[in-house]
């Protein structure tokens, strides 16, 4: 009893440390997509990325000893929670890449590896969350991306087509984020087991703490 409710205790603990370090990742990281998408003058980028990528890893580590050595049984479902959140950014950070090509402010040399960086970065966190779970279908999340791409496509044909003063040469800008996010959305839905080695992977790391925890 006594180690049940140690074992309690330390996933409680380790859950709140997992959370804790991701939401701050996530409010950081919801900041700086923010200036990038805004344009504003970027100073320190790389250094802030490094803080925001150590502070996602930190609680991503804590996360996965929460459930895979401490079979915490609630943090999966709060994960789920989160990666929906994650799609939701990506989405945002989609349209209103969207937006500035229709407007007119998108500048390729300038914002395409930018914009790039940010939607790849968006697909890691969703692998990311998705290894921490032994048993996780991401093809669900691909659906709102494809409906965003479909109905990206659909203005992008209203607009170019049949709105006075639009200008066609902007279509290639909108042809390569409509096939990016296509790309990431079909490695969603085809479930091709790409991620099957690092599962494995952590399964062997953990698979010691499992035999213990069935044998108590």
């Amino acid at each position: 009893h006594y180690h049940d409710q140690n074992r309690s205790q330390l996933s409680q603990f380790s859950m709140i440390l997992g959370l804790a370090g991701l939401t701050m990742a996530f409010i950081g990281g919801g900041k700086l997509i923010w200036d990038v998408l805004q344009g504003a003058e970027m100073t320190g980028l790389p250094e802030k990325a490094s803080l925001l990528a150590v502070t996602f890893l930190f609680g991503w580590a804590a996360c996965l000893v929460s459930i895979r050595a401490q079979n915490n049984l609630a943090l999966p479902y709060i994960l789920r929670g989160y990666s929906l959140v994650v799609v939701a950014w990506i989405l945002l950070i989609y349209f209103r890449i969207v937006y500035k090509i229709f407007d007119g402010s998108y500048d390729p040399l300038k914002h395409l590896s930018r914009y790039s960086s940010l939607l790849t970065v968006g697909f890691i966190i969703l692998v990311a969350l998705g290894l921490l779970l032994e048993q996780y279908d991401m093809r669900p999340l691909s659906y709102p991306l494809l409906a965003g791409a479909a109905f990206h496509l659909f203005i992008v044909i209203i607009y170019y087509f049949f709105m006075v003063g639009s200008k066609p040469e902007n279509i290639r800008g909108h042809l390569f984020f409509f096939v990016f996010i296509l790309v990431i959305a079909l490695l969603m839905l085809l479930h091709l087991g790409i991620l099957n080695p690092a599962r494995q992977f952590i399964d062997i790391l953990f698979a010691r703490d499992k035999k213990s925890l069935h044998l108590d």
